[in-house]
């Protein structure tokens, strides 16, 4: 066990978050950081999400790339059934309704603070410059990831009309506690700290040394951040430099046509470090293994409750389901329904969630059409040819005259949906991004009863409520004020 590495923030992550404490005190194992090594630990242990999927997986419930049922042999519909069916029905106070699903905010937090003392005391460091260098570079690429990840849960899609007063999210860069309270941020303000922090990141990372492993960031893994970051601003321009960069310095995917694969053997992970290519960093370690994207049943819901997910339907039918591979690598077929299986298998495998050279092939292909200084269509075929070469049997490339720009979006973008699916909340986030259009989810319960709920274009509920603990500490904080939500037809 490594050692608990402590510092003088420590008190801030319990008024960040309002809970008890997210780290473990001991004075057995107190150390004070003061070599690089020594603050490398500090950041694998406090500025890594250390749980990604269990602290937002919640969020993929509310997409529409799954579908679920419940049931329940009892009459007791206790905190189970209510927990679960609030999310897939994006009622307003969603901590309510799942006790889990405040774990995203804080957690976010707690790595950012994490981060803060890396980047802070950079100065005080004793190592090597090239290790310095790395270390600071990784902090401000996690920073960024998590201040990115909270201003696109907690707060509206960029919009450059607006940005400047929809309220972001609570900015903090030190590592101190304070009693000020923290006010919401403009989104503009967000996202000016999150490009100074990846510019700053890889400005470092030239001058560092290089990681050994697909569990710390590097260079590669930040420019697809990079990418991603830009193409959510609509900094075209942006997307082009991260994403064509990294191109060039890693272009390799996972070849699913290649004969050797065993598709459905332990052996086999889509998202694997040691076995994908183009998995460029990994969450977390190889300590835990997450086969599926979500699973509640037995001892973790109650004797009589069960919930299950699936992929829904309308994502199954964008796949070619003879030819395309995805169909194997992504879903286990059980009782005539798909199961997600993309994350790893087996300890080894380490996690599921993964930064990925595929998505950058799809950054850059939706950015050379929606480009209107510098559009480059032939480039955007030539991205999604490639990539469907690796994943699609028999696959035909197409032609830039087979399509208009238009067609070619579309076509980008169910690609994306196909290829993305159940990984960090990409789906989630592309939602907002495109229009947040409407969604409809029907809850099938024991005995047959649907329940539909409507998620109306432009909703509210696209955003979600600051979690009611941090609120109740923080009063400074406004609320998005998610609205109430009732079904709109029930039968049998």
């Amino acid at each position: 066990m490594r050692n608990k590495i402590v510092f003088t923030g420590i008190v801030l992550l319990y008024m960040l978050s309002g809970c008890d404490s997210f780290l473990e005190y001991s004075d057995k194992d107190v150390v004070i950081p003061e070599t690089v090594e020594q603050y490398r630990q500090l950041l694998i242990g406090e500025g890594y999400p250390e749980n990604f999927q269990g602290d937002a997986d919640y969020i993929k419930l509310m997409d529409d790339d799954m579908e679920i049922w419940v049931g329940n042999k009892s009459k007791d519909q206790t905190s189970d059934v209510a927990k679960y069916k609030g999310v897939f029905t994006w009622q307003r106070d969603l901590e309510e309704e799942m006790s889990k699903t405040d774990g995203a905010y804080p957690a976010r937090y707690k790595n950012i603070l994490g981060c803060n003392l890396i980047i802070n005391d950079m100065e005080k460091m004793k190592g090597g410059q090239e290790d310095i260098n790395l270390l600071v570079a990784q902090a401000l690429v996690l920073r960024a990831y998590n201040y990115f990840c909270l201003v696109n849960w907690y707060a509206k899609p960029y919009n450059k009309e607006t940005v400047n007063t929809d309220p972001g999210v609570c900015i903090w860069l030190e590592t101190k506690p304070s009693l000020d309270r923290l006010y919401r941020k403009p989104i503009a303000e967000v996202y000016r700290l999150i490009n100074d922090d990846m510019a700053r990141a890889l400005e470092l990372f030239g001058k560092a040394s290089v990681p050994d492993n697909k569990f710390e960031v590097s260079y590669e893994a930040a420019l697809i951040l990079a990418s991603r970051i830009a193409l959510f601003q609509e900094d075209w321009a942006g997307v082009k430099k991260y994403g064509e960069e990294l191109l060039k310095l890693s272009s390799k995917l996972y070849d699913l046509t290649a004969g050797d694969i065993a598709f459905g053997e332990s052996s086999f992970s889509f998202i694997s470090p040691t076995k994908n290519p183009e998995v460029l960093f990994n969450f977390g370690s190889v300590s835990t293994s997450y086969r599926y994207i979500y699973t509640i049943s037995g001892a973790n819901a109650g004797p009589f409750f069960q919930v299950s997910q699936f992929a829904d339907d309308a994502l199954l039918k964008l796949y070619d389901m003879d030819k395309d591979l995805r169909v194997k690598a992504f879903f286990n077929v059980a009782k005539y329904q798909f199961e997600p299986i993309k994350y790893a298998r087996t300890p080894s495998q380490g996690k599921g969630e993964a930064w990925r050279v595929a998505e950058v092939y799809l950054n850059l292909a939706e950015a050379y059409v929606l480009d209107k200084q510098e559009p480059n269509l032939k480039r955007a075929v030539e991205l999604l040819n490639e990539l469907r070469q690796n994943r699609i049997q028999d696959y035909t490339d197409k032609q830039e005259s087979d399509y208009t720009a238009a067609s070619l979006l579309e076509d980008i973008r169910v690609e994306r949906r196909k290829e993305l699916c159940f990984e960090e909340t990409h789906r989630w986030w592309d939602l907002r991004r495109q229009g947040m259009p409407e969604l409809k989810h029907v809850l099938i319960s024991n005995g047959g009863l649907e329940e539909t709920f409507i998620l109306e274009q432009g909703d509210a509920g696209y955003v979600l409520e600051i979690p009611r603990k941090e609120r109740e500490y923080n009063t400074a904080i406004q609320l998005n004020n998610r609205p109430e939500r009732k079904s709109v037809e029930s039968k049998m």
